[in-house]
């Protein structure tokens, strides 16, 4: 819990100035990628000991989802929805998420075991990554049309 904790102070330091220069989804992509490495390495740890070094990358997940939603949500959503919007949040991440999956993560442990559960953990922060470049690519794209029609605009 020390490591898991301490390795998110970079991030809170750095998060104002990181989120100015970064996009949110690249932002989020490095988050996925870590969460599926750090699922990864728990899948195929044996020796307890290993599991200290993977809570670094603790760091990189949790603090990082937690702040990029809230600052994803405080720019996105419309002034007087934010509240709403922050509670709906907090509501699906820190509670419904967490309920399913600890009710449905303990039947899967025991029926196939902990280290194939890590195992299907990282597939599934893979799937999110390769979302979060889909998005990227679909926005940048949409950024590119967008600065195109305006060129076109000005030439008229």
């Amino acid at each position: 819990m020390v490591i898991s904790s301490l390795s998110e102070i970079p991030f809170l330091l750095f998060a104002n100035r990181l989120m100015q220069r970064v996009r949110l989804t690249h932002i989020l992509l490095i988050a996925s990628l870590a969460a599926a490495l750090r699922w990864l390495s728990f899948s195929f740890t044996e020796n307890p000991y290993w599991v200290l070094p993977a809570q670094v990358l603790h760091g990189l997940i949790f603090i990082v989802l937690t702040v990029t939603m809230a600052m994803y949500i405080n720019r996105e959503v419309p002034k007087e929805l934010k509240a709403s919007g922050q509670t709906l949040n907090g509501l699906l991440s820190l509670g419904v998420a967490r309920i399913i999956g600890s009710f449905f993560g303990g039947f899967a442990s025991e029926a196939y075991g902990m280290r194939s559960v890590f195992l299907f953990n990282a597939w599934i922060a893979l799937a999110c990554t390769a979302c979060i470049i889909w998005v990227s690519i679909k926005e940048k794209k949409a950024e590119s049309i967008t600065a195109t029609e305006d060129k076109g605009a000005l030439n008229q």
